[in-house]
């Protein structure tokens, strides 16, 4: 901040970086050959344990190395000063100028008003203009100059300076604060299990944890802050007007002499106005497109998936895409399916290569066979290019199908949702493997949703793809945002898939094993509770899941986990009630679902 602009206070600040940087190198130097020493130990730890494995086959792992390294560089803060005392240099010279010029202008005006004769005279004249006419040039440069030096100052030391210390006692800050976490990783990497050394790193701890890195300059900037108001800003020397005439300090001279420069100077500040905005505007973006690079990378999902494909229009979609054609279903399916008036479904006709609408109208089945000609469709009146287009002009119209029948398309019935294509679903990445084949990442090519997909071996046996198989049908029951749901299954060619939802944290076991530290209490009961409602739908739909009970025969012998660290002495008796051996003294999911819930409420 504004505590140290003195020369005094950059000075320090100098002093205390070499100093930094020097304790640094050292601490680098040491650690190496700490790091070194340690290898050494290892090493010769390592061969004893081989001879020794060698003759009595005992086996000890490798030892794992480790080393770490502080590279930090702090470049240079004085380019406002440097700029500030050209500025300065620059206002003296004009100044120098200045009163050489007015010195010539008197001189020059004398000579005219001696002059006798009329050629001396002109000639006294001409060179008295000239110089009056760099005078006043000299002059309004010399204005703008002090002008220029003034706001320089002001920018200087009230934004520049402190907000170049601000970044700067920031960046010593977070220096502090690595330092610490290096000290910290090597009291924890060189800490040795004899209790002969464990007061000596006992008090490492202690010297460690005793930096602060929000105080850790408190004293310096107090040594060395500049209690004094900022220096006196630069102003107008009114002693060089005192050999000139119709000047005024601090104004711009402006006549027929200067117009034409005064207004190149405004041209140039205005082009240079231009380019530091154009820079400030594209600094500004590439911060802009850095934080939106780095905020995308943390929220990045764990499994990659296929590029995004095109979306198409429903009615431009291929007839086998659409989802009121059901294909070469027999005739007598139809009446199953359509249960209302207006119902309709397009199939193809068994044994012809036709295609029929097939409409229920006052109670009875209607079909109507769609008449293809000249790469045209139509049923009565106009034609279209494709089946789809012919279908959705019927639906959106609302005209009789036929002036005879008078039949009004009303509500499409729609195939098994659960059917797919192969073609529907994109491939990415495998994720996993299965009891009966592999799990890839993908998406459905219809709205780009990521899906996960489970595909069955083509060489298994047929009793073992029906229990692949059966998975499905199972899953089509259920419904339920705790249950991973079924999108669909595709039958029609090997090898068998089932498209299931994403899930693209990871499995629950991983992600607790690895972030499980990092997750507050509350956070732990409100997982705990979805696991529990998931269970209880699943309870209500009489779904048995052999994953869920206690490991065999353990609980019988009395055996208990021990409660979680953390874990709240509420949800423990909770859990030793799951474990009674009599079942009947078990709650239910229900019951756990609902204990949960006011577990989480209560607690804060």
């Amino acid at each position: 901040g504004p505590e140290l602009w003195c020369p005094q206070g950059h000075s320090a600040l100098l002093r205390l970086q070499d100093g930094e940087l020097r304790l640094l190198e050292l601490m680098k130097k040491w650690m190496s050959q700490r790091a070194k020493s340690d290898r050494e130990y290892a090493g010769l730890l390592h061969h004893m344990f081989s001879q020794l494995e060698k003759q009595e086959g005992l086996g000890q792992p490798r030892a794992g190395e480790h080393s770490s390294q502080l590279g930090e560089s702090w470049w240079a803060l004085a380019s406002q000063t440097e700029t500030l005392s050209v500025t300065q240099q620059e206002m003296e010279k004009l100044k120098a100028q200045y009163r050489s010029l007015a010195r010539d202008s008197a001189q020059a005006k004398r000579r005219y008003q001696e002059a006798s004769k009329d050629k001396e005279r002109d000639k006294a004249k001409e060179k008295y203009v000239r110089s009056l006419w760099k005078l006043y040039a000299l002059h309004n440069q010399y204005v703008l100059a002090v002008r220029a030096a003034a706001l320089h100052h002001q920018h200087h030391y009230q934004h520049a300076l402190p907000g170049l210390h601000q970044s700067l006692y920031g960046l010593q800050q977070e220096m502090v604060l690595i330092l610490r976490e290096i000290l910290w990783e090597y009291h924890s990497i060189s800490s040795l299990v004899q209790e002969d050394m464990l007061a000596v790193h006992q008090e490492i701890a202690r010297a460690v944890q005793a930096i602060d890195p929000a105080t850790e300059y408190s004293s310096f900037v107090q040594c060395h802050r500049y209690g004094c108001e900022a220096p006196p800003a630069v102003s107008f020397d009114e002693s060089l007007l005192e050999e000139t005439e119709n000047l005024a300090p601090g104004e711009l001279q402006l006549n027929e002499l200067t117009v034409e420069s005064v207004q190149h100077s405004l041209t140039s500040v205005e082009e240079e106005l231009v380019a530091a905005t154009e820079a400030v505007s594209s600094k500004e973006h590439t911060a802009l497109e850095t934080l939106k690079n780095h905020i995308s990378g943390i929220f990045r999902p764990k499994y990659l998936l296929p590029p995004p494909v095109p979306l198409i229009p429903e009615v431009q979609k291929p007839l086998c895409q659409q989802a009121w054609y059901h294909g070469a279903i027999p005739r007598s399916e139809v009446q199953e399916l359509l249960t209302c008036s207006g119902d309709f479904l397009v199939r193809e006709s068994q044994g012809k290569q036709e295609y029929v609408l097939s409409v229920l109208w006052d109670g009875q089945p209607r079909h109507f066979i769609i008449q293809a000609g000249d790469n045209m469709y139509r049923l009565e009146g106009d034609s279209f290019p494709t089946i789809p287009l012919l279908i959705d002009h019927c639906l959106q119209s609302q005209q009789p199908i036929t002036r005879k029948s008078g039949i009004v398309l009303a509500r499409a019935v729609l195939k098994d949702k659960w059917v797919l294509n192969h073609e529907d679903v994109l491939l990415g990445e495998r994720i996993g493997r299965g009891n009966f084949g592999e799990v890839f990442s993908g998406r459905l090519r219809a709205d780009n949703t990521p899906v996960a997909v489970k595909s069955c071996r083509e060489n298994l046996p047929p009793e073992l793809k029906a229990k692949f198989l059966q998975e499905a049908r199972i899953l089509k029951q259920y419904n339920h945002p705790n249950i991973v749901r079924l999108i669909g299954v595709c039958t029609q060619k090997q090898p068998i898939y089932i498209v299931m939802e994403l899930v693209q944290g990871g499995d629950f076991l991983s992600f607790l094993r690895s972030e499980g530290a990092h997750l507050k209490v509350k956070e732990l009961i409100k997982m705990t509770e979805n696991a529990a409602a998931g269970m209880e739908y699943l309870e209500s739909k009489h779904c048995i899941h052999r994953w869920a009970p206690p490991w065999y025969g353990v609980p019988r012998h009395g055996v208990r986990l021990d409660p979680p660290e953390q874990c709240p002495d509420e949800v423990y008796r909770l859990m030793q009630r799951c474990w009674e051996y009599d079942p009947r003294k078990r709650p239910s999911f229900s019951t756990l679902h609902q204990e949960l819930i006011s577990i989480r409420k209560r607690h804060r």
